[in-house]
């Protein structure tokens, strides 16, 4: 009797064993789509616009006030992620390129003024010769 028990609880213990598969664990896998806003860009992509963004602004600022090295400094980063961003930033940084090389051989226009030309007026030349004043 002792032994049917036995036997029983055995058969029983390897049908449940028998029935259980090992199923995959809740933990998300390297193959799981990236997670995306509405407009079908990724978060990673939207932070490398916000980058690209910040650093098109230093570029156009370090022009601005003459400090070329800080400009290509940026420069050279933007360039370096150039390939993974919207054409229209490609196109700023191209752009942003020549100007800086421009610049950068004295061949082109003034960086942007920081501050207003100067509003006075020209000096007068004195009338020519025979006025007294």
């Amino acid at each position: 009797m002792q032994s049917r028990r036995i036997l029983a609880g055995l058969a029983l213990g390897s049908a449940m064993l028998v029935g259980c598969e090992e199923r995959p664990q809740a933990t998300p896998s390297p193959r799981q789509a990236p997670n995306t806003t509405g407009t079908g860009t990724t978060t990673t992509d939207q932070n490398a616009q916000a980058r690209a963004q910040t650093l098109i602004d230093q570029v156009k600022r370090n022009i601005g006030a003459g400090n070329y090295d800080a400009a290509e400094a940026s420069l050279r980063e933007l360039e370096s992620m150039k390939s993974s961003l919207p054409s229209s930033m490609q196109s700023q940084i191209s752009s942003l390129r020549s100007q800086l090389d421009s610049f950068k051989v004295g061949a082109g226009a003034k960086p942007p003024a920081t501050t207003p030309p100067s509003t006075t007026p020209p000096e007068k030349t004195p009338p020519d010769g025979d006025e007294n004043p």
